[in-house]
């Protein structure tokens, strides 16, 4: 878009001849400046663009956002994401409560027993990192040594095989001591994983037994409801369930 030329500019030729070739370039100039730079429109609707972009990716987010939620709500909750409450309800609160204590006391009694034991064998892991550690320096120095002689005698030299036999006995020694030290870890290690599986192992336990109870009860009291309607007294009733037995 040229810019229209200033108002005025034939009577300022007239009246005082000032208007030259040079002001015709100088207004070339700028006219073609005013061309080039975008309009207040053009401005305006690339913004409006750039928010619609902005207000779109926002809106796609949380509608990803949403679908993960809904999705990870819809997903059926494993037993082991479930406490003894969610499992059982309201049956046998109070049983669940006494055997939640006992699974606890016998957790500790447990954890304190492994405790004492990995205690005594501390020392005899340390023992066996401290000498791991001096292996290293034992298998660097020889290594180094090693690596001394090639360069000088080469690989074929009776000082080189010497330095090497010296140092594949020191690797082996440490194999020997690392192997040790990661079965002693492993041990310690062990001990505390059984002591959490025992109890989770007891309080599966736990839950099975009030289940059943639970599911029992239901049905003994269904028959008991529909001999009542069929008529029998509470006598004939007792007599019937007790010759039920508990499986």
């Amino acid at each position: 878009m040229i810019a229209p030329a200033p108002r005025g500019a034939e009577e300022i030729n007239d009246q005082e001849g000032s208007w030259t070739a040079e002001d015709d370039t100088a207004y070339q100039a700028y006219a073609e400046q005013g061309a080039q730079t975008p309009s207040a429109e053009d401005k305006s609707s690339s913004i409006s663009g750039e928010t619609s972009d902005v207000s779109s990716q926002e809106t796609t987010d949380t509608n990803t956002t949403e679908q993960e939620t809904a999705q990870a709500d819809s997903e059926p909750m494993t037993p082991d994401q479930l406490t003894d409450k969610e499992i059982l309800g309201r049956s046998y609160p109070v049983r669940q409560m006494v055997k939640e204590a006992n699974n606890q006391r016998m957790k500790l009694i447990e954890g304190a027993k492994m405790a004492w034991t990995n205690l005594k064998e501390t020392p005899k892991l340390l023992r066996l990192n401290f000498r791991n550690w001096l292996a290293d320096g034992r298998v660097a120095r020889q290594n180094k040594r090693y690596e001394d002689a090639v360069k000088k005698t080469g690989e074929d030299s009776r000082l080189a095989q010497r330095r090497r036999s010296k140092l594949e006995a020191a690797k082996k020694h440490k194999e020997s001591i690392s192997k040790d030290r990661d079965t002693q870890e492993e041990t310690m290690l062990a001990r505390e994983r059984t002591v959490g599986e025992n109890a989770e192992q007891r309080r599966n336990e736990n839950i099975k037994e009030l289940a059943d109870r639970a599911v029992d009860a239901k049905a003994r009291k269904a028959l008991r409801h529909e001999l009542r309607e069929q008529g029998a007294s509470r006598r004939e009733v007792r007599e019937i369930l007790a010759g039920i037995p508990d499986e």
